[in-house]
């Protein structure tokens, strides 16, 4: 393993190989900022999608400052333009969705001089916005395709068409260690409902024993 560093970047515009929310939520809300422009502390080990971690380190900081117009004009611009074509590609998406799930979606696609790329399979454990919508949507019938959108990772409209859905699989050794677990939990429970049954009744035999003695 090696460090990596990054270029500058804000909170509208994380790197995509750390947009992860435990990743964001770290270098913005964890402390991580040094003083007087020395630089942070390392972060503890933040682990995402089961198989990834990182340690962050924040190397250096310029705090939030308004900038002259001049000097963001054009930005200010590209985020208007970029904004407004977000919302109608949003509204676009949306009668496309009306017209697939009418029937009439050939038609409209043609028009609209779009079609669906190639198939692809997801993964429910994917993380990314367009596995989670697809894994959303009502189970499609035999034949007959579930409709959806989503904004991907990079701020496109998606058009989703889930043509089916497949049982997921476990390997005979997490299908072993399932059983195990719940096998164990089960004795758990019952050895404790055993013991508070115990204890209940061991307060009753004591309240006769000192009865009696009495």
């Amino acid at each position: 393993m090696k460090a990596v560093e990054t270029g500058w970047f804000g909170h509208d515009n994380l790197p995509e190989e750390l947009n992860f929310k435990p990743v964001s939520d770290a270098i913005f809300n964890g402390g991580l900022v040094g003083e007087n422009g020395a630089p942070g502390s390392n972060s503890d080990i933040i682990t995402v999608d089961g198989d990834r971690a990182f340690v962050l380190r924040v190397t250096d900081h310029k705090a939030e400052a308004v900038k002259p117009l001049a000097e963001v004009k054009d930005q200010v611009i590209a985020q208007v333009k970029h904004s407004k074509a977000e919302q109608q590609a949003k509204l676009d998406a949306e009668k496309l969705l009306a017209a697939l799930k009418a029937g009439k979606g050939d038609e409209a696609l043609k028009a609209a001089g779009l079609s669906f790329g190639e198939a692809k399979t997801l993964s429910r454990t994917g993380q990314d916005p367009v596995s989670q919508a697809a894994f959303s949507l009502s189970q499609p019938a035999k034949g007959k395709p579930g409709y959806g959108t989503a904004t991907d990772m990079q701020g496109n409209v998606v058009l989703l068409a889930l043509d089916e859905v497949k049982a997921g699989t476990l390997p005979d050794a997490q299908k072993k260690a399932m059983v195990q677990g719940i096998t164990q939990n089960n004795a758990q429970i019952t050895f404790e409902a055993m013991m508070s049954n115990l204890r209940k009744e061991a307060k009753i035999k004591l309240g006769d024993v000192i009865t009696q003695q009495q």
